[in-house]
């Protein structure tokens, strides 16, 4: 059952580009108006976050529109420095998703490679061939014991554009594309605020207490996910601090990476 908060979040993804800055600023700008994550907002360092989180990485992901990606991301230049955040830079970063995991398979008694090295091996289930470089062979050339079939990776390219916010240079926001011919441009949004003086025990009352959604992420110290389901769409949020740094980010599932719920992190 989704919290109110969120589903005042999922209702954004029903609205025009242009309504949800409308909404989202209106619903940030009300100051006795919840916040999405009901932080207390008292510590100017958080507010700041949240309100940034909410302004900028809420329309960002949930929006549609029918510009090319290349028009779109132009747009959202203007769009943000009208928000006070300034354009920085682009970068491409590598997305790696499995899209067959590795097998393991038993070659037959009389699977000798070939000139070729090809051969057929049986998975459990089936036979089928085999092109391989990685066989292990003994001095007569036999395979020897099972063999493990490499898993397949698709390799998806993104755009990762960082802007820095013109009132605090301290702030930065970081827009993380789809590939172009996703039905949702935007893939992943995060906000940053470096610090030196912000308590964690604050980070934790004000922000992670508040929301009893937050698991704290096993792996990592001072992490915290959340995620939220609207039928085939999935939302990973994502609460973090350290020494020098407080930020908030979302993802969104999509045709490679079409689980982000229950997965372990």
């Amino acid at each position: 059952m989704l919290r109110p908060l969120m589903g005042q979040f999922l209702r954004f993804a029903s609205t025009s580009l242009t309504g949800l800055l409308t909404a989202v600023s209106a619903f940030a700008a009300e100051p006795d108006q919840p916040n999405i994550f009901n932080a207390d907002m008292s510590h100017p360092d958080l507010a700041a976050t949240v309100t940034a989180f909410e302004n900028i990485c809420l329309p960002f992901i949930t929006h549609r529109t029918d510009l090319p990606q290349s028009l779109n991301q132009q747009h959202h230049v203007k769009l943000l420095s009208q928000k006070g955040f300034q354009f920085q830079s682009r970068m491409r970063k590598e997305d790696q998703y499995l899209m067959k995991e590795a097998q393991e398979a038993w070659i037959p008694d009389d699977g000798v490679l070939n000139a070729n090295q090809s051969f057929t091996v049986f998975t459990g289930t089936s036979t089928q061939p085999l092109n391989t470089t990685q066989a292990i062979l003994g001095q007569t050339g036999e395979i020897m014991g099972p063999f493990y079939i490499r898993g397949e990776y698709k390799t998806i390219i993104r755009d990762m554009d960082s802007y820095v916010s013109k009132i605090d240079a301290r702030q930065t926001a970081i827009l993380g594309w789809n590939y172009a011919s996703q039905n949702h441009p935007g893939k992943s949004c995060s906000i940053a605020l470096k610090t030196s003086d912000f308590p964690s025990e604050v980070f934790t009352a004000s922000l992670i207490e508040k929301d009893s959604d937050w698991r704290e992420t096993w792996s990592q110290k001072g992490q915290w996910t959340q995620c939220t389901i609207d039928g085939q769409d999935e939302y990973a949020f994502t609460a973090e601090y350290s020494a020098d740094a407080l930020s908030l980010s979302i993802r969104r599932n999509d045709l490679y990476e079409n689980k982000l719920c229950g997965v372990r992190r």
